[in-house]
């Protein structure tokens, strides 16, 4: 895959979800390679360094897309990356689950990204400092990921939604240390708000929600997707009583990516491989643009060219929403994969 990547000159878009045994290499391949990448996805990849990708980002300042999630590694390198060089262009970012970033990482982060619209950082251990260095530092934020982070409260939250709350349009949240005071500010504030997550917030009840359902909420009429914890003991209430939300149940949405673009004409691996080794010298470049690889490619609109997307083959499963999951099955990668071109 380095020695592909290295003839991709023209590469703007390359996401590789799910590949376990992408490695290094391939990130200096990408750094060392003068291509045109805007967009790059390593999700679950687990082998990933923080000082390969910290290299990649120092050669790649025009990056408007970034997704490391579940990438255990990453942390204060990365961050140091991001700050230090310009990433002014960096619009959407996601560093979920990645274990080792603070809250330090998250300041200088936000003060060199400030024109981030999406950041996902779930599930890292951070505090009400992330909230508010958010808050201070990235004034254009439409879509913000905290579930999983119990030490963010109330009073972190209050900093955030003082300053985002009229341009906030997904709000996830799941799993903090929130109250009721938080659903209050958020229904006088968030005139835009669309989608909410408050599953596992204990110190949520029934007085708090209330605020949400009233017609003077100044998102009554855009909020659709409301989810809640199905245990919570008020829910059935507030359903009852405030008809205009829809029942989301306990689904806990990490929609802050866009689902797949549909692409024709897909051809089976084994006979594009052969079809390029055959046809391709040591010497050629090879005239793609984006390279999708996972289940959940970016719908990226705003880019043109030609794509080669790699899909794995893997079989649907129920995850527990109920809704249709994709996931490997078993830790070594994909043993088959798709193509497609557009």
């Amino acid at each position: 895959m380095s020695e592909l990547v290295r003839r991709m000159v023209n590469l703007m878009v390359l996401s590789l979800e799910w590949c376990f045994q992408v490695t290094d290499d391939l990130l200096y391949a990408l750094g060392s390679t003068p291509n045109k990448l805007t967009v790059l996805g390593i999700e679950h990849c687990e082998s990933v360094s923080d000082a390969s990708l910290a290299y990649m980002l120092r050669q790649k300042p025009n990056l408007v897309f970034l997704s490391a999630d579940s990438c255990s590694k990453i942390g204060s390198i990365t961050a140091i990356a991001l700050a230090q060089y310009s990433h002014a262009n960096l619009q959407d970012l996601y560093l979920n689950s990645c274990i080792e970033l603070t809250d330090d990482d998250v300041e200088l982060i936000t003060k060199a990204c400030n024109q981030l619209r999406s950041l996902g950082i779930e599930d890292c251990g951070l505090t009400d400092k992330s909230a508010e260095a958010v808050a201070v530092h990235c004034p254009l934020i439409t879509v913000l990921g905290l579930n999983n982070n119990p030490a963010i409260t109330s009073q972190g939250l209050k900093v955030l939604l003082d300053h985002l709350a009229p341009a906030i349009e997904r709000l996830y949240l799941s799993n903090t240390g929130i109250s009721n005071t938080t659903l209050h500010q958020i229904a006088i504030q968030c005139r835009t708000l669309y989608s909410l997550s408050v599953i596992q917030c204990e110190q949520i009840t029934y007085e708090g929600l209330k605020h949400l359902g009233n017609k003077d909420c100044a998102c009554y009429y855009t909020l659709q997707d409301l989810h809640l914890s199905e245990s919570m003991r008020d829910r059935k209430q507030f359903y009852r009583d405030c008809l205009a939300i829809p029942d989301g149940g306990s689904t806990d949405l990490r929609g802050m990516k866009n689902s797949v673009r549909s692409v024709a004409n897909s051809v089976p691996l084994s006979s594009t491989v052969k079809k390029g080794r055959k046809n391709l010298r040591a010497e050629d470049t090879v005239d793609v643009q984006e390279v999708i690889f996972g289940t959940n490619a970016q719908q990226l609109h705003h880019l043109k060219g030609n794509r080669l997307c790699l899909r794995p083959d893997y079989p649907s499963k129920q995850d527990d929403s109920g809704s249709k999951a994709r996931a490997p099955q078993t830790t070594g990668g994909c043993s088959k994969c798709i193509i497609y071109f557009r």
